[in-house]
C-alpha cells in the first residue's frame, strides 16, 4: 500500500470514528462530564490501534530484501512464514501477522525481524514456537 492508498484509509478510518461520536452525542442531550470523557477516550482509543496497525501492517510490506545477519553465527537469515501474534503496545493490543526470519544454520529465527531490519521483536532460539508467543517490548524503529 503506497502512501496515499494509507493516507485515504486512514481518513475513512477518522472519519467513521468522528461520525461514531457525533451519533452518540445525538442520543445523549445532556451527558456529564466523566460520559463524555468516556466515549471521546474509546473512540480515541479505537482510532489509535487502527493507525498503528495500519503502520504496523506497511512496515512489513516494505521487509528488506536480503534478510538480516544472524546474531549467532553472522549468516544471512531466511524469510519464513508469517505467523499472527498478539502484541502490547502502547495504544492497546493488537494482534499483527509478520513474518518471521531463520537460520538454517544456527535455527534461531526472529520475530518480527527485530533490531537487525531496524524492527521491534525477540529473537527466539531453536526454533520453538512454543515460546514464539510472546513478543518483547522494544523502542527500536518498526
Amino acid at each position: 500500500m503506497n502512501r496515499e492508498e494509507m493516507k485515504k484509509e486512514l481518513m475513512a478510518q477518522a472519519e467513521a470514528s468522528i461520525d461514531r461520536l457525533l451519533e452518540w452525542e445525538r442520543g445523549h442531550a445532556r451527558p456529564t462530564l466523566s460520559a463524555i470523557e468516556t466515549i471521546v477516550l474509546e473512540v480515541g482509543k479505537e482510532l489509535e490501534k487502527k493507525m498503528a496497525y495500519a503502520v504496523i501492517e506497511r512496515q512489513e510490506e516494505a521487509r528488506p530484501v536480503p534478510g538480516p545477519t544472524c546474531s549467532e553465527c553472522g549468516k544471512e537469515m531466511r524469510k519464513k512464514d508469517s505467523q499472527p501474534r498478539q502484541v502490547m503496545t502502547l495504544v492497546g493490543e493488537l494482534r499483527i501477522e509478520r513474518s518471521y526470519y531463520h537460520c538454517a544454520r544456527c535455527k534461531t529465527r526472529i520475530f518480527p525481524p527485530g533490531q537487525a531490519t531496524g524492527g521491534v521483536g525477540q529473537a527466539l532460539v531453536g526454533g520453538d514456537s512454543q515460546t514464539s508467543g510472546l513478543v518483547e517490548r522494544d523502542d527500536e524503529q518498526l
